[in-house]
């Protein structure tokens, strides 16, 4: 049975190596030495077929649950079954003793961005709305007692269900939060509505142009009504204050438990964040 075939890929067991090392507290330079030497080994591995055993290999394949060994080659599972029987076949290839410990399929999400999940978590949930009084509805669930000029920050009110309807303006916002900043995002980014204690913070008047890509939308004598649409919203986000190193360290614990949650049952191994900078590096690692 082919590795195509049980629809698993082998992941490199140097690399979770790699990432375990260099989660050591005192083991940065094992962890940078054995980082410049994945590539090569992954290369060769990716070549050279390697024998697996030693150990317990689960497969996840209900019809196979366990195995003894498995064979790996140019990057695949390609056979499982007794350690004697997979030998004879590929008496070539090298071997990797398991020393009694587990292997398990393992996921490699290559897209995630941890923090940007945290900071979602703390801000209000507006899936599925379909009004503006329930768009506050939901602000005040969330924000019931706000600090003075706190911004209130939500998302995922979606753009296509007001679009088709009608977009509302900043009135709703602007009884319940007349002094509080509140920038609410769409699902899918390409709008925002913000009140009326927000547009002064990006100089939002009638002279304000459109950016190149976008529009404030404005009532027919001009004042904006609230609602900003693609690029227009950035005059107003570029304002919100940047988190805070506290700020920033819990969402990244936030995004991880929520991502643990997730794959509670899915074995995962390895994370591909899509955004971390050297800000977020060096503020994780500051975690541990």
């Amino acid at each position: 049975m082919t590795g195509r075939q049980l629809g698993y890929k082998f992941i490199c067991l140097l690399s979770l190596l790699t990432a375990v090392s260099g989660c050591q507290p005192g083991n940065d330079k094992a962890g940078d030495m054995a980082n410049e030497a994945a590539p090569a080994e992954i290369a060769r591995l990716a070549t050279t077929p390697l024998l697996v055993s030693g150990g317990t290999i689960l497969t996840d394949n209900a019809a196979q649950p366990q195995v003894a060994a498995l064979l790996v080659e140019r990057g695949d599972i390609a056979a499982l079954g007794n350690t004697s029987d997979l030998q004879a076949m590929f008496p070539s290839a090298e071997r990797l003793d398991l020393m009694s410990k587990p292997l398990v399929p393992g996921v490699i999400d290559s897209h995630v961005d941890v923090r940007e999940l945290g900071i979602d978590a703390i801000k209000a949930d507006l899936v599925g709305v379909t009004s503006a009084l329930e768009r506050v509805a939901r602000l005040r669930h969330k924000f019931p007692s706000p600090a003075p000029d706190e911004w209130l920050i939500g998302q995922g009110w979606g753009e296509g269900e007001f679009a088709a309807r009608g977009y509302p303006d900043q009135a709703a916002l602007d009884s319940t939060y007349p002094s509080n900043p509140v920038l609410l995002e769409s699902l899918h980014g390409f709008a925002a509505v913000v009140n009326g204690a927000a547009l002064p913070r990006a100089e939002i008047n009638k002279q304000t142009p459109d950016p190149e890509v976008g529009q404030v939308l404005r009532r027919d004598d001009n004042p904006a009504t609230g609602m900003l649409i693609t690029l227009a919203k950035a005059l107003v986000a570029d304002h919100v204050p940047i988190a805070s190193l506290a700020q920033t360290k819990q969402a990244i614990l936030t995004g991880l438990t929520m991502m643990a949650r997730h794959y509670q049952n899915k074995s995962p191994n390895w994370l591909h964040d899509v955004s971390f900078s050297k800000t977020l590096t060096m503020t994780s690692r500051r975690l541990w």
